[in-house]
């Protein structure tokens, strides 16, 4: 068996530039293949995620008007990011119940998706440009400032469960986009897959 000296062991023990370039230009590589396709994954969950709580906020102004059974709103904010859903401008969000003299609020909700996205109007339906009074707003809960919106014409459910009849849309900055639609027979709002607007 050939005995290696202990000077040659160690004239081997580390990588040369050469090896520590070529790893390093490997690794670039894939990089450059793959960061891609993963900020295409992120914009796509991104998307996904921020559509799904839409549509949750447009489920639950469904759902408030039949608990409470009075007619509620939602609004999106055309070319915007704010959507929001609130009682009927006929009906007190709060005060006192003749009967037992306790106190009341109405649920109400304000969202707001991040700046890559906007809503728009799906092709053929009004957009609208609705301002709501402060006494609309005041008991919103989140710290938005919704003063200066310009709101959509309103998809209003009422408390048989039905609604509006609409659809629009929210887009990212990649020109990908999901829809919502709202039935007015039943109420229910739908949420499509996501779709690329060809440039």
């Amino acid at each position: 068996m050939r005995k290696v000296s202990s000077e040659s062991r160690s004239s081997r023990s580390g990588f040369t530039l050469f090896e520590l370039l070529l790893v390093l230009g490997v690794m670039l590589l894939i990089a450059g293949i793959v960061w891609p396709r993963m900020l295409a994954f992120y914009q796509t969950s991104a998307l996904k995620d921020h559509g799904r709580r839409v549509h949750d906020t447009i489920s639950a102004t469904r759902i408030a008007a039949i608990d409470h059974g009075i007619a509620y709103q939602f609004f999106y904010e055309p070319e915007g990011r704010h959507y929001l859903m609130v009682p009927s401008e006929e009906t007190p969000v709060s005060g006192n119940t003749e009967d037992s003299g306790e106190t009341f609020v109405l649920p109400a909700r304000a969202g707001q998706v991040p700046e890559e996205f906007v809503f728009k109007a799906s092709k053929g339906e009004e957009a609208g440009s609705v301002s709501l009074s402060p006494e609309v707003l005041k008991d919103v809960p989140e710290d938005l400032d919704l003063s200066s919106v310009n709101w959509s014409i309103p998809v209003v459910f009422y408390p048989d469960g039905s609604g509006s009849d609409i659809r629009f849309e929210l887009e990212d900055d990649q020109s990908q986009y999901v829809s919502f639609s709202v039935r007015s027979l039943t109420g229910t709002a739908s949420l499509s897959t996501i779709a690329r607007r060809s440039r």
